[in-house]
């Protein structure tokens, strides 16, 4: 980040996206948190548009304030959450899901 931020000029516009709750540096440092805690302007986006689906919508609104008991019981209740307990199974599950049956 340092790096990118010191070739910029003065007549460049930066434009960062990101969330400090979600994805942090995995490296030195927390660059867009530093950043922010530094100063720079932040605009907050408290809409979520990506889930069309009500139900699925109201879940996801739980599960974004930290209420994730709740927010995992609703996807439950949808039928949203299947547990497969075997490993071997769990994988097939998924690659099916990926991929489609072999």
């Amino acid at each position: 980040m340092r790096d990118f931020l010191g070739k910029i000029g003065a007549q460049d516009k930066v434009l960062l996206i990101g969330d400090i709750l979600q994805h942090q540096g995995v490296e030195a440092g927390k660059p867009f948190e530093q950043l922010q805690q530094a100063g720079m302007q932040t605009v907050q986006l408290d809409q979520i548009v990506r889930q069309k689906d009500r139900e699925l919508l109201k879940a996801v609104e739980h599960l974004s304030k930290n209420e994730t008991a709740m927010g995992v019981q609703m996807l439950q209740q949808q039928g949203r959450v299947t547990e497969i307990v075997d490993p071997r199974q769990r994988i097939e599950a998924i690659a099916n899901k990926l991929c489609g049956p072999p």
